[in-house]
């Protein structure tokens, strides 16, 4: 009987070949592959999860804390200006910030190249850690609307928890960035305890107009700084022209009405002699922003402090009494006597201010245009004073390092 031809018996001679092959081309594929995963590794795995929050071992209680906790920039806050704190008593602490960086800044500080911008942002410090609350795509206070933007200035806690902010309105105008913006005027936000934005209502422009010394109109954005002596709240305003005016205003509400007004004013029952400060025992309240007579602001070369600063006072509820904090320039400058924090002092919250002394120096980072401005103390959760102030710099410098910019923290000298 003839023998079947084994080539086509399954797993003869035919098989074995094609298997043979099949096996030299599996063996080939695998060393092509390894050859190629030599030339083109594996993608790098993507980054942890951004952190939500930034922290240190325990509450801050020194500027040098401040400064650890501050300088971590980890969250998609990586910077921003325009402090503004205000203490909720049993809750956090709230800060409130103007125009902010926002993405993930590099290990070396660099800004996110995909990052984003927003005029305004919040934040909470609890314990040893700082919370960023942002806007939803957009800034933390919606702008108007109409071009113009608010950055948060003044803050008043309430016994809620809850806070009102006062928020300048700013608008573009044509000058040498970055002081190519003008005010345009005033409004209130209430943000709810739980940090949300419940409304922002704009305050009356004749509320904060008044009329210079010409008879012209000027606009007072009151409200950089608020305080309160448990009966009112008290908005500050500043204002510079010519000729040498570096005039601190300051009006009221009582703090059981909202904060959007009506205000008085401080005025003075008869008119100063220009330059000189409303004789004593004359100064009183009006409900007409025209009749705003300056606060008397003094000057003590011997401590210090030579006159009124070139910035808009921050005053703060100190010890029974009332201290106002500002850099003696809020400019640019390369004269050292400039970056000087200058104090005053008062019984009242709307003066008479008499020099306290320098609490210290704000002084600019080693960047290209580099400045400081809006300086204040702040009373931290543990009722420790901390000097604060904000730092800023070029756009490309601060874009190489987003650390340059935003808020500073030193301890303050010479606090009465």
């Amino acid at each position: 009987m003839p023998r079947p031809n084994s080539s086509l018996i399954p797993g003869g001679p035919i098989r074995r070949a094609l298997r043979s092959r099949g096996a030299r081309a599996a063996g080939v594929v695998a060393v092509l592959g390894i050859a190629l995963s030599a030339c083109f590794p594996p993608p790098p795995p993507p980054p942890p999860p951004q952190p939500t929050q930034d922290c240190i071992a325990d509450a801050p209680n020194t500027a040098a804390e401040y400064t650890q906790l501050f300088q971590k920039r980890s969250t998609a806050w990586e910077a921003a200006d325009t402090t503004s704190v205000v203490n909720r008593p049993g809750r956090s602490t709230a800060w409130f910030f103007g125009d902010t960086m926002l993405g993930r800044a590099q290990p070396n500080g660099a800004a996110d190249p995909a990052g984003g911008f927003a005029n305004s942002s919040a934040m909470t410090e609890s314990g040893g850690c700082i919370t960023p609350v942002l806007g939803s795509g957009g800034p933390y206070f919606a702008n108007p609307g109409d071009g113009t933007w608010y950055w948060p200035a003044g803050s008043l806690a309430r016994p809620d928890g809850s806070v009102d902010v006062v928020l300048s309105r700013v608008r573009r105008i044509t000058a040498t960035p970055p002081f190519d913006f003008a005010a345009a005027g005033v409004a209130i936000a209430h943000v709810r305890a739980d940090m949300s934005v419940e409304s922002i209502t704009p305050v009356s422009t004749a509320a904060v107009t008044g009329t210079d010394t010409n008879g012209a109109p000027e606009l007072r954005t009151y409200g950089n700084s608020v305080t309160s002596d448990g009966q009112y709240a008290y908005l500050y305003a500043f204002v510079t022209g010519y000729p040498f005016r570096l005039d601190q205003y300051v009006a009221r509400v009582p703090m059981n009405a909202p904060l959007t007004g009506p205000w008085q004013y401080s005025s003075c029952k008869v008119e100063p002699t220009f330059g000189q400060q409303c004789p004593a025992g004359q100064r009183d309240w009006s409900n007409d922003p025209n009749a705003a007579r300056p606060m008397d602001v003094g000057g003590d070369p011997s401590v210090g402090v030579n006159g009124p600063p070139i910035a808009a006072f921050h005053v703060v509820s100190y010890g029974g009494q009332y201290l106002a904090v500002a850099k003696a320039v809020d400019l640019p400058s390369s004269n050292a006597a400039d970056h000087k924090v200058l104090a005053w002092r008062s019984t009242t919250p709307m003066g008479p201010w008499v020099p306290v002394g320098v609490l210290g120096t704000a002084t600019p980072a080693t960047a290209s245009g580099a400045f400081t401005y809006v300086a204040q103390v702040l009373a931290t959760p543990s009722a420790r004073w901390v000097l604060t102030w904000n730092s800023n710099a070029d756009s490309a410098a601060v874009n190489a390092d987003v650390r340059l910019y935003g808020p500073r923290f030193a301890t303050p000298a010479n606090l009465p």
